[in-house]
């Protein structure tokens, strides 16, 4: 990378890096390849699935037509879908958990689909309902076991130069860190060859620098500049329209956030989407499904425990056996949230005090039940009436938001997902009270987290942690 101080330089530098020689692919090219990859893979399970699941259910070799044709429709509707939502882009490759829930909603959706189109044309004799799903599972499994094997082919591919990036001249003022973006850009199929750097951020200093070209090899130009600066780059950006190479601006401060969202254009005007729905309609469904059937499944299994709870909760103190309190849920929709009555007080007003260790309005039965969890789950009724989820941030009572939505910025983000029965910061050491300010900052932490990177399998993860939880959990009292 060749640092350029001087913009006369510009015209006199000696010739830049050039391209590596020998055998190698143009990055793009590793669009076209996993597209292709994705469909006789597709293909190659619909054959395989269908074979497979007659010889062993039935002991006989089928003709593997049919099912040749139905990978085929699915892998084109595949393919088509993943690259309408530019999933097949290098970056979007390297995102692995992008890739899985987008492979899952695209396999379920379009299976469903055809399903559908089956039932109508009444066609679905052919094509068992289990062998179906036998399709569907395999080729999940071996198109998310080739994202696995893809991520790290690609990045070690990339380190090593075995792809022919385009080169980029970087445009800059001397504040702007150059070397974390240089080693950023690579995968985006960009190498920075050159650096020139303007004093004090004056990029008027490059009047006349590009008139007669420049005098080393690049296939595009970026100008980074803080956001406050984007007024006097006109001047830069019309002398770099004399060179026949893509431009683009880089804003390197807070207004990356804006620049990166999705563009619409109104009236004459530019919008950017500063944000949109934590979840998809497609994930929002799988979601709430899962709630109803896992909320459902469990007070059906667990009335006889929770008829044995209400009955030592009546019997240990005088009181109901509920105890009910406002909570806020999504988009900040204010519920009651229904529990076993542990405590010989029934607080819900303007001040709720947290439960301490040793806390003496905790009744002997409700040590016992709070300790392993078991106050929560009349909960799963909230999940049925779909007012929390099964996985979500723990809901807090109303006092104690409306005290940390005017400390912490950004407390009041955990309400744009359900409130859950357990949580990310739950699993994560962050369960029962909050002493400190720095408790509840690690909790949010978790929380946001969680919010910005849910998946199906998450939920699973976390179910699946929290039963042990429950077992050997020493923070809930």
């Amino acid at each position: 990378m060749a640092l350029i101080e001087n913009p006369s330089q510009v015209v006199t530098s000696a010739a830049g890096h050039r391209r590596r020689s020998g055998r190698t692919l143009h990055y793009e090219s590793v669009s076209t390849a996993v597209a292709a990859l994705d469909a006789l893979l597709i293909v190659a399970s619909s054959v395989a699935a269908g074979m497979a699941y007659h010889w062993l259910a039935f002991g006989v070799v089928i003709d593997p037509s049919p099912w040749f044709g139905v990978g085929i429709t699915i892998a084109a509707s595949f393919v088509m879908v993943m690259n309408a939502r530019g999933l097949y882009r290098p970056t979007a490759l390297l995102s692995f958990s992008l890739q899985i829930r987008s492979i899952l909603a695209a396999g379920i959706g379009i299976m469903a689909f055809l399903a559908a189109v089956a039932f109508f044309l009444k066609i679905g004799e052919v094509f068992s309902r289990a062998s179906m799903m036998a399709f569907l599972l395999l080729a999940v499994t071996v198109l998310c076991t080739s994202r696995i094997i893809l991520k790290r082919t690609l990045r070690s591919a990339i380190a090593h130069g075995l792809f022919q990036m385009k080169r980029v001249l970087l445009i800059c003022g001397e504040s702007f860190g150059y070397e974390k973006l240089a080693s950023e850009v690579s995968g985006y199929g960009l190498s920075v060859q050159h650096v020139l750097r303007c004093q004090n951020d004056d990029f008027s200093v490059l009047s006349g620098a590009f008139g007669s070209g420049i005098n080393f090899s690049v296939d595009e130009v970026l100008v980074a500049t803080p956001a406050a600066n984007l007024p006097n780059i006109d001047m830069l950006l019309t002398e770099l329209r004399a060179l026949p190479l893509p431009i683009k601006v880089v804003v390197s401060d807070l207004a990356t956030g804006l620049v990166a969202q999705s563009i619409r254009h109104i009236g004459g005007n530019i919008a950017f989407e500063v944000q949109r729905r934590p979840l998809t309609i497609v994930e929002r469904m799988m979601k709430r499904l899962f709630d109803i059937a896992f909320a459902g499944t469990a007070l059906l299994f667990l009335a006889p425990l929770l008829a044995v709870v209400a009955i030592a909760i009546k019997l240990d103190s005088p009181g109901p056996v509920f105890f009910r309190q406002m909570r806020r849920g999504y988009n900040n929709e204010a519920f009651r949230i229904v529990k076993f009555r542990s405590m010989r007080v029934m607080e819900d007003g303007d001040t709720v005090r947290q439960a301490r260790r040793d806390d003496d309005r905790i009744t002997r039965v409700g040590a016992f039940i709070r300790a392993k969890s078991i106050d929560e789950l009349p909960q799963f009724w909230n999940v049925l009436m779909g007012q929390m989820s099964i996985v979500g941030p723990r809901p807090h009572a109303v006092a104690h938001d409306r005290e940390y939505d005017l400390i912490l910025r950004k407390y009041t983000f955990r309400r744009h997902a359900k409130p859950g029965l357990t949580g990310w910061a739950q699993i994560n050491g962050h369960r029962g009270e909050t002493p400190t300010l720095s408790h509840m900052e690690a909790r949010l932490t978790y929380d946001l987290w969680y919010i910005h990177n849910w998946s199906f399998w998450l939920d699973l993860r976390i179910v699946g942690r929290t039963v042990i939880e429950m077992l050997n959990s020493k923070t809930a009292y």
